[in-house]
C-alpha cells in the first residue's frame, strides 16, 4: 500500500507539472529509504505536490490560520496570511525569553533552580530540572531552545528578573520598544493564558531582531547537546535533542536550507513554528500560527519554495 501510494503522487506531479523533478526525486527518495508512519508519508508528499491558490503573487496556501514570511536583511514581506490577527504563541515565546537573556545575562552564570521551576501544570515540556539544580545559563538557554523547558524558562527569568513577574515586565518592555501593538506576555515559557497572545508580523519582527545575535543562531540550528550541571545528587549528564524535525537528517522533512526553528504547541494554540532558513544570500524568517502537528512542517516548506 505504501509503494502504490508514492507512485500515485508522484505520476500526479509528473502529469500536472506542479513540482521540479529535483524536488519530486529528494523527497521520494528521503520517504522511501526511511522508515515513517503512512501519517507523516502522506502529509510530506501532499504539502509539497500540492499547489496552491489562496495568495495571488505566491499562489501559496497554508493550512496554518496565521502565517509571515519576511526578508531578514531587509525586512520586506513576502508573505502573509492574518498578520495582524492575535494568537496563543505556545513555546515560541521562549524566542523573546532567550532574547532578554542573550542580552540581559552572562552565559557563565550558574543559575540555582528554584521550586518554582517545577510547580508547572500537568503535561508540560520540561528537561526534569529539580530544586536545588546548578546551570550554567548557557545550559538552560540549550534546554529553552532545544528542548523547549518550561523549568528553563522560569530559573531563567527568576534569574535574570528577579521573579517570573518581573521578567515579564521586561519581555513586554521589549514589546514596546519595537512597537508592537498586538503583543503582550504574562509568563516566560508561552503556557495559555488569555492575556497572553501574539501576531504572524509582531512574531517575525520578535525573531528578525533576535536573530541578529550569534549565540541565538549557534543554539538553534543544535542538533543534540550534552548537558553538564550540578544537583543536590551530584554531577549531571543529559543528552538535549532539538524539537525541530526540519534540521533533523532522519526526518522526512529534512531541508539543507533550514538555519534552525523554535517549536511551540498547547492545546488552545495548536501547532506553531517559527523558522529561519537560508538560501544563497537569502535569509528568512518564516512564522506559522495554530496549524496541524506535520503542517507547520509542510506549510514552512512550501513556503520555503516559494520565496527562495
Amino acid at each position: 500500500m505504501r509503494k502504490v501510494l508514492i507512485i500515485l503522487l508522484v505520476l500526479c506531479i509528473l502529469s500536472m507539472g506542479w513540482a521540479r523533478e529535483r524536488d519530486r526525486k529528494l523527497v521520494v527518495d528521503n520517504i522511501q529509504s526511511q522508515s515513517f508512519s503512512p501519517e507523516e508519508e502522506f502529509t510530506a508528499l501532499k504539502g509539497l505536490i500540492f499547489p496552491s491558490q489562496a495568495d495571488p503573487e505566491l499562489q501559496t496556501e497554508i493550512f496554518a490560520e496565521g502565517g509571515m514570511v519576511l526578508d531578514l536583511k531587509t525586512g520586506k514581506i513576502l508573505f502573509s496570511k492574518n498578520k495582524e490577527k492575535r494568537f496563543y504563541p505556545a513555546s515560541t515565546t521562549k524566542i523573546m525569553t532567550a532574547w532578554i537573556a542573550l542580552e540581559r545575562g552572562n552565559l557563565e552564570d550558574e543559575v540555582l533552580v528554584s521550586i518554582n521551576a517545577i510547580n508547572l501544570e500537568p503535561g508540560s515540556k520540561t528537561v526534569f530540572l529539580e530544586p536545588g539544580d546548578r546551570l550554567s545559563l548557557e545550559t538552560l538557554l540549550y534546554g529553552l531552545l532545544l528542548e523547549s523547558g518550561n523549568d528553563c524558562a522560569i530559573a531563567i527569568a527568576e534569574y535574570l528578573g528577579g521573579s517570573e513577574e518581573g521578567f515579564v515586565q521586561l519581555m513586554n518592555k521589549k514589546v514596546h520598544e519595537l512597537g508592537l501593538k498586538n503583543t503582550h506576555f504574562t509568563n516566560s515559557h508561552g503556557l495559555y493564558n488569555p492575556e497572553h497572545y501574539t501576531t504572524p508580523g509582531d512574531l517575525a519582527i520578535i525573531a528578525k531582531e533576535v536573530f541578529k545575535l550569534p549565540k541565538f543562531r549557534e543554539i538553534i540550528q543544535t542538533q543534540n547537546y550534552k548537558a553538564r550541571f550540578k544537583s543536590l545528587k551530584g554531577d549531571i549528564v543529559r543528552g538535549w535533542v532539538n524539537t525541530n524535525k526540519l534540521i533533523d537528517k532522519q526526518s522526512v522533512f529534512f531541508s539543507f536550507l533550514i538555519i534552525g526553528s523554535k517549536t511551540g504547541y498547547t492545546h488552545l494554540s495548536r501547532y506553531n513554528l517559527v523558522t529561519f532558513a537560508r538560501k544563497g544570500e537569502k535569509e528568512v524568517v518564516i512564522v506559522v500560527l495554530k496549524d496541524g502537528k506535520n503542517e507547520i512542517y509542510t506549510d514552512t516548506l512550501r513556503l520555503l519554495r516559494r520565496v527562495v
